[in-house]
């Protein structure tokens, strides 16, 4: 499943752009929790050729993957928390 530039694979998250591809493993998707928001979502956000369309794209995909791969951990508040910082950096340019 593709949510724009990201890709929904049997291995996690894939996302490519032209300077770059990013993976999140599905292994990994429990262990990105911060104490507030998911660190690997908010870091992406904060590298300089990171659009709001893009991060929206992520998110998606990401919230996709949580229910294809049975991840429990995340809760809405995270992900509220994740969206709330992402848009912060993304003003902050």
């Amino acid at each position: 499943m593709r949510f724009g530039n990201w890709e929904v694979t049997e291995r996690g998250v894939i996302g490519h752009n032209e300077m770059r591809r990013y993976e999140i493993i599905k292994e990994d998707f429990a262990l990105l929790i911060g104490n507030e928001y998911i660190d690997k979502l908010v870091l992406i956000a904060e590298k300089d050729n990171a659009t709001q369309e893009e991060i929206f794209n992520l998110n998606m995909a990401y919230i996709y993957a949580l229910g294809k791969f049975g991840v429990e951990k995340i809760t809405e508040t995270h992900m509220l928390n994740t969206t709330q910082k992402q848009l912060e950096l993304l003003a902050d340019r």
